[in-house]
C-alpha cells in the first residue's frame, strides 16, 4: 500500500471515531430556576368605568340609480287634434195653424230648404289612451225656404146675389206659396148658386162642404221676396271624450257641456180685418196687405253626452259605427211679429174701417232636448289621419214658437185693448248627409 492510500485510511478512521464519542456523552443537566416569591395582597383598586363601545363604521351609500321624471297626465306636448265636417241638410215642415175666430183661420207650414251644415272640432289628445278633450263648433243656415198657406173662412160666394148662409165648417178663399224667391197668392172664392138645382144635391136649400166649388180666380198676385230667411242655428259643445275596447268591437263615450242658439224669420199670412163678414176680405196676401213677418230666436244650455259603436275590419282600417247624442237644455224661445197694421171696423154710424198698429210677443222658459242619431264610415289612410262620410237625423226640439190663436180687435172701440194669442213650440228637425276628416298631429 503506498502512503497516499495509507493517509487518506487514517483520514477516515479518525473521522468516524469522533462523531462516534460525540453521540455517546450525555446531555448536560438545566439549572434549577428558583422559585417565585409570594406577591403580598394588593388593596383593590377602584372599579374603573367602562370604555364607550366604538361606534361601528356607516355603511357607505347604495350607488345612485338615474330615475326619469315621472310623466305628466297631459304629456309633455300639446298633442293637437282637428276634424272637419261639411254637407247638406232637409228640415221637416214647421206647421202654422192660427184660428183668428170662429169664421176665420189660416193654416200653413214652412219648410227650410238648400240647407248648409258645417262641423269643426279641436282638441287635445292625451297620452296612454288617456281620452281628450275637445270642442265643437257646428253651424247651420238655410240657403231657401217655401211656403204654402191657406186663408180659411166660413163663407161662400152666391151668384145670384142672395143672403149668404153661415157655412157648418170652414172654406178657403186664398192659397198663398213663397217659391224660389216668389210670392203668389190666388183667391179662388167657394161658389154654391142657390138659383140652380144642381149644386144642391141633398135637396136641403143649404151649401154642404161636398156642393161647393171653385170655378174660378178672383185674384192671382205676385211679387219678388227674398230668397232665404237669414236662418242660423248654433251649437257650442267642449266635452270629452274617451275610447275603450277591442280590435273588432270599439265604443267611445263623450261628456260635457253644449250652448245652443237660433235665429230666424218667418213670414206669418194672416187675417187682418176679423170684423168684416165680407167674403174673402182682409186677409194679408202679401201684396196690399203685407205679411206678418215674425222673428224667432232661441238659446240654451245644459250637459251632452254620446255614446259611440263601432265595428272594425281590416286592423282597424275601415270602421263602422252608429252613434247616439243628447243634450239636456234649459231653453229660452221667443218670438216677436215687429210692427204690423191691422184694420178695425169703424162704430160711426158711416161705417168704413180703421186702421190701427199691432203686435205680440212671447218668450217662454222650459226644459227641452237635442237628440241626434247617426251613422257612418270612417277610413284611415295614414296613422292618425281619417276620411269619413255619415248620415244623421238631428231633433231641437221646442225651438220655434208659433201662435195658434191670434184675438184682434174687431172694431175701433177695442183698439186699445192688447192683442190675445195662444202659442206651442214647434221642433226643428234636420236629416244631413256630411263628409269629412280628421287628424291627429
Amino acid at each position: 500500500m503506498t502512503w497516499k492510500r495509507s493517509a487518506a485510511v487514517a483520514c477516515l478512521v479518525a473521522g468516524l471515531s469522533a462523531r462516534l464519542v460525540g453521540a455517546q456523552e450525555p446531555a448536560p443537566t438545566p439549572a434549577p430556576v428558583p422559585a417565585p416569591t409570594p406577591a403580598p395582597e394588593a388593596t383593590p383598586a377602584p372599579e374603573a368605568t367602562p370604555a364607550p363601545e366604538a361606534t361601528p363604521t356607516e355603511a357607505a351609500p347604495p350607488p345612485v340609480i338615474e330615475t326619469k321624471p315621472k310623466e305628466s297626465y297631459f304629456g309633455e306636448r300639446f298633442a293637437l287634434y282637428l276634424e272637419v265636417r261639411g254637407g247638406t241638410s232637409s228640415a221637416d215642415e214647421i206647421f202654422t195653424n192660427i184660428e183668428m175666430t170662429q169664421n176665420l183661420a189660416v193654416q200653413g207650414h214652412l219648410e227650410y230648404e238648400d240647407i248648409k251644415n258645417g262641423e269643426f272640432t279641436v282638441g287635445w289628445t292625451l297620452p296612454r289612451d288617456r281620452g281628450q278633450y275637445l270642442f265643437t263648433y257646428t253651424g247651420v243656415a238655410d240657403g231657401g225656404y217655401s211656403l204654402d198657406a191657406t186663408g180659411l173662412q166660413r163663407a161662400y160666394f152666391d151668384p145670384t146675389g142672395g143672403p149668404p148662409a153661415t157655412l157648418e165648417h170652414l172654406a178657403p178663399w186664398w192659397h198663398t206659396t213663397i217659391r224660389d224667391g216668389t210670392l203668389r197668392s190666388v183667391q179662388t172664392p167657394p161658389t154654391w148658386d142657390a138659383g140652380t138645382p144642381d149644386p144642391d144635391l141633398d135637396d136641403d136649400d143649404f151649401p154642404d162642404d161636398n156642393e161647393l166649388t171653385f170655378p174660378s180666380t178672383a185674384v192671382d198676385v205676385s211679387r219678388g221676396v227674398p230668397d232665404d230667411l237669414g236662418s242660423q242655428l248654433s251649437t257650442y259643445d267642449l266635452y270629452y271624450r274617451r275610447e275603450f275596447g277591442g280590435t273588432r268591437f270599439h265604443a267611445r263615450w263623450t261628456a260635457g257641456g253644449r250652448y245652443f242658439d237660433f235665429d230666424s224669420a218667418m213670414p206669418m199670412p194672416m187675417w187682418i180685418n176679423a170684423g168684416s163678414n165680407a167674403g174673402g176680405v182682409g186677409y194679408s196676401e202679401g201684396i196690399v196687405n203685407p205679411l206678418v213677418i215674425t222673428q224667432l230666436s232661441a238659446t240654451g244650455w245644459g250637459p251632452v253626452g254620446s255614446g259611440e259603436f263601432q265595428v272594425n275590419f281590416f286592423r282597424r282600417r275601415l270602421q263602422l259605427y252608429a252613434l247616439v247624442r243628447a243634450a239636456f237644455l234649459v231653453l229660452t224661445s221667443e218670438l216677436d211679429s215687429g210692427t204690423f197694421e191691422f184694420l178695425a171696423a169703424d162704430t160711426d154710424p158711416d161705417g168704413g174701417t180703421v186702421p190701427r198698429q199691432g203686435r205680440f210677443e212671447k218668450s217662454i222658459d222650459k226644459s227641452s232636448w237635442n237628440s241626434t242619431i247617426e251613422a257612418g264610415v270612417r277610413f284611415r289612410i295614414l296613422q292618425g289621419f281619417h276620411v269619413f262620410a255619415d248620415f244623421n237625423k238631428t231633433g231641437y226640439l221646442d225651438a220655434v214658437v208659433v201662435p195658434t190663436r191670434i184675438s184682434l180687435p174687431t172694431n175701433s172701440g177695442q183698439v186699445d185693448q192688447p192683442i190675445g194669442v195662444s202659442y206651442k213650440t214647434e221642433d226643428i228637425v234636420l236629416s244631413t248627409f256630411q263628409v269629412g276628416l280628421s287628424f291627429q298631429f
